[in-house]
């Protein structure tokens, strides 16, 4: 009996000894996840403070200050702490259940580290101290010559011994050197002796970066940077080995020649930069020799150096298109395309077979002027380039069309009378009085009209005219642009019908208009931009024209009528905004590069595009179907919107290189598991590899949005709403449980709102690689249960840059993701 209890007690050990070991392995895995899940939120705990800690570098690193070197240690620390608890993050969840222990020591250290650093960056003795090397650093600036200048820096600098006053300011016109000035005084400054503790230099202007090409001209002469110079000291490091080079005579006297005017020199510098020869620039000096000696006063003076660059234009036209830029108000910010569709507009651009061609011409014209200084380039916008003319060079333009070409300008100067009648001269060849928007009255009605045989351009936007008088084009013979935009007039007088030389008509947004006469007898008319207006009637005559861009966006005309335009038709650009118009009538366009327009159905877009099987399609195009509800942004050159069509099993057609397709309120008829997009074909074979952004917005009788071959792979934006039947976004097929990848490499945003049915946006078994993905929202989809996002920003020790929004709150709980660090990684924003 002792025997038997003996064995039996021996197996019960044998069988307790390893159900001991599981439990404590158990104990300690559950410990370890514990610890793991302590680990990320002191981990969240500390990015708060680094957070915080950006917020105050912000504020606390001003000029002349630099970061403490325990702060610059303590957020390398946090960034690389930040990587190893990601990197220990994934380990773990690659590893099995057994060997998961093996990383307790990691987590323990990286606890006690993150622990350390949470307690070291407080920072109350704040976050940078002074940066010594800024201090009394030296500005390059130009030896002033003459007495006025001299005389200017002493009564600056005795205003600043004086303890009364509290604030200077420096005035004079643009190029005459009050930077410079500024800059001898901040180095003579820092020679005075216990007067000032400090003299620091900022500058206060429109963000102009120079650091690259700083970094260029420091490649070639041999100076090194640190990286963390501001513009100004890398100047005078740059200053500082130039001057010990030798910057030629010739030169120098040039620059003496200039008074030392930094814009004289700059304009001067820009007409001889990259000519060697050396008798070039001894005629150029001896030409500024000539100059000076011919006139007194500085602003002559200005105006004869920078004479000097619009006479070495050496080209006619190049210099009309740029005294023409002198018909805007001073300080005008000028849209590029604007300016060149004036050029072309007065011939100074040849005519071309294609406006694109035409344009790339105008682009070059004004490339010449920029790279000669005589245009100022402003930042560029999200839809347009813009430049400028600087003052003092818009005043030498002035002074030059003050005879010949004679110019009458006072754009902008807030006329509320009009111009002197000995003032409309015979001579005068362009006439701008734009932006003065209370003039009302263009020409006073107790005088004869006008005599001005040589006018060209009268250019009246914005003025606020309210009539013409009937007879005042009478003596305008050769008038070949008249802008009459944003004027609140009803009518135009008959006598427009009389220009027989004008070759284009302007008139946006006159809200007000709703008479046009005739335009039969313009038979040199090329732009027509008849927009936004009150007009209810196609302008008579318009079959006799032979327009290249014809403008006629009105809501208050309903249809375009066929055969309107010439045969054969020069159109290269035509806008009809909503207006109904044929498809086959624009078809038969052969030469059109820009269309927006609207088409009554499918059938018309289908006659449409049917008519560049043997040509290019055009290169920028709108294209409206149906009745359009609502505009959306633009973000392309390329866009077609289908409003509340009937779309019937026989596949529609779009253009090759669609970049933009919005299908609203459409219904879909045939089988509803057919996918939406394979209901349209291109033009040509091919996959939407052009396509950018998708909008789908409340579709009937459709489950499936892509099948899996016709996924656009070039997707940036796409947006689904209020499809009440759709279940799947990429239909399902099956993969023998192969996971596939469907790339988006381009795809930045998805948006899935109010889909009641929507189950999935693709396969199980199947994941979306999204690289650039920097939005997501599902609002109202109630029965999506999986996110099948791989997102490769989650594998990089860089900060997410991604915004999710998931509705109901419910959703973010219960989403499957199919990566495994997304859900973990990533924190929701509502």
């Amino acid at each position: 009996m002792d025997f038997v209890l003996s064995m039996i007690r021996k197996h019960l050990t044998m069988i307790c000894k390893p159900l001991t070991m599981i439990r404590k392995h158990l104990e300690n895995h559950r410990s370890l996840i514990r610890r793991m899940n302590g680990l990320k939120r002191k981990a969240m705990k500390l990015n708060s403070m680094k957070e915080d800690t950006d917020s105050r570098m912000s504020a606390e690193r001003l000029p002349r200050k630099k970061l403490k070197r325990e702060v610059q240690l303590w957020l390398e620390n946090v960034e690389r702490i930040n990587g190893e608890v990601q990197n220990l993050d994934r380990k773990m969840g690659e590893s099995s259940h057994f060997t998961r222990g093996l990383h307790a020591d990691d987590v323990l250290k990286r606890i006690r580290e993150v622990e350390e650093l949470i307690e070291q960056g407080n920072f109350q003795d704040g976050l940078v101290v002074d940066d010594h090397q800024w201090i009394d650093q030296v500005l390059p600036t130009t030896t002033l010559l003459g007495e006025g200048a001299k005389a200017c820096v002493e009564e600056i600098c005795q205003c600043l011994m004086d303890d009364e006053v509290g604030k200077i300011g420096v005035w004079g016109i643009g190029g005459v050197g009050k930077t410079n000035i500024m800059k001898l005084i901040s180095d003579q400054l820092l020679k005075v002796k216990g007067k000032f503790r400090s003299v620091i230099w900022i500058t206060v202007t429109k963000d102009k970066s120079i650091v690259k090409l700083q970094d260029y001209m420091a490649s070639k002469i041999g100076v090194s940077f640190c990286g963390d110079e501001d513009e100004i000291t890398r100047a005078g490091m740059l200053f500082g080995t130039l001057s010990r080079k030798r910057v030629e005579p010739i030169a120098k006297k040039t620059a003496k020649l200039c008074g030392g005017l930094p814009l004289g020199v700059i304009t001067v510098a820009s007409c001889m930069k990259g000519i060697d020869d050396l008798s070039e620039w001894r005629n150029a000096l001896k030409e500024l020799s000539e100059r000076k000696e011919s006139v007194n006063g500085l602003e002559d003076g200005v105006f004869q150096q920078l004479r000097f660059s619009y006479d070495h234009l050496n080209d006619l036209k190049l210099q009309l298109c740029f005294l023409s830029c002198a018909l805007y108000p001073e300080d005008w910010e000028i849209e590029e395309r604007e300016l060149v569709q004036l050029w072309i507009a007065e011939g100074l651009v040849e005519d071309m077979d294609s406006r694109q061609t035409e344009f790339d011409r105008g682009h070059a014209i004004m490339n010449k002027l920029k790279s000669n200084c005589l245009l100022e380039v402003l930042p560029k916008t999200e839809y347009e380039r813009r430049v400028k003319m600087q003052n003092l060079v818009r005043d030498m333009a002035l002074h030059i069309t003050s005879a010949k070409p004679r110019f009458l300008v006072k754009a902008g100067m807030g006329l509320r009378e009009p111009p002197k009648v000995q003032e409309w001269s015979e001579d005068l060849e362009k006439v701008s009085l734009m932006w003065n928007r209370e003039l009302e009255v263009l020409y006073p009605l107790e005088m004869s009209p006008p005599k001005c045989p040589m006018l060209t351009s009268l250019l009246l936007p914005g003025c606020g005219i309210k009539s013409i008088p009937e007879g005042f084009f009478k003596h305008m013979d050769g008038l070949k642009i008249l802008n009459l935009s944003r004027n609140p007039m009803k009518s135009l007088p008959n006598s427009i019908s009389n220009l027989k030389n004008l070759t284009a008509l302007l008139l946006y947004y006159c809200d007000h208009l709703e008479y046009v006469p005739s335009l039969s007898n313009l038979r040199a008319l090329k732009e027509l931009y008849v927009t936004k207006t009150a007009v209810k009637e196609f302008p008579h005559g318009m079959q006799n024209l032979p327009l290249k861009c014809l403008n006629l966006d009105s809501i208050y005309i309903d249809e375009i009528p066929n055969e309107i335009f010439s045969r054969p038709s020069c159109l290269q650009e035509l806008n009809v905004g909503g207006t109904l118009i044929s498809g086959e009538e624009v078809g038969e366009l052969k030469k059109l590069e820009i269309f927006e327009g609207r088409f009554y159905d499918l059938p018309n877009l289908n006659m449409y595009l049917q008519a560049f099987h043997s040509r290019e399609e055009p290169r920028q195009y709108i294209i409206v179907v149906g009745k359009r509800e609502r505009e959306w942004e633009i973000h392309t050159s390329k866009r077609i919107e289908l409003w509340d069509c009937d779309i019937y099993p026989n596949q529609i057609m779009l253009p090759r290189h669609i970049e933009e397709l919005y299908v609203m309120h459409c219904t879909f008829y045939g089988h509803e598991e057919y996918p939406i997009i394979s209901r349209f074909v291109l033009t040509s074979l091919g996959t939407f590899s052009s396509l950018k952004y998708l909008v789908i917005w409340n579709l009937k009788n459709r489950k499936r949005l892509f099948s899996p071959n016709c996924v656009p792979l070039n997707l940036q934006v796409l947006e689904v709403w209020k499809c009440m039947l759709l279940e799947e976004i990429i239909e399902s097929e099956e993969s023998g449980r192969v996971t596939m990848e469907f790339c988006l490499p381009r795809l930045k945003e998805i948006v899935l709102k109010n889909l009641p049915e929507l189950k999935s946006i693709c396969n199980v078994d199947a994941v979306m690689v999204c690289e650039s993905l920097e939005w997501l929202v599902a609002h109202n989809c109630p029965k999506l249960e999986r996110m099948p996002l791989k997102l490769p920003q989650t594998r990089s020790s860089s900060s997410i840059k991604l915004f999710i929004n998931l509705e109901p709150m419910e959703l973010w709980e219960s989403m499957e993701w199919a990566d495994p660090d997304a859900k973990s990684l990533l924190i929701r924003k509502l």
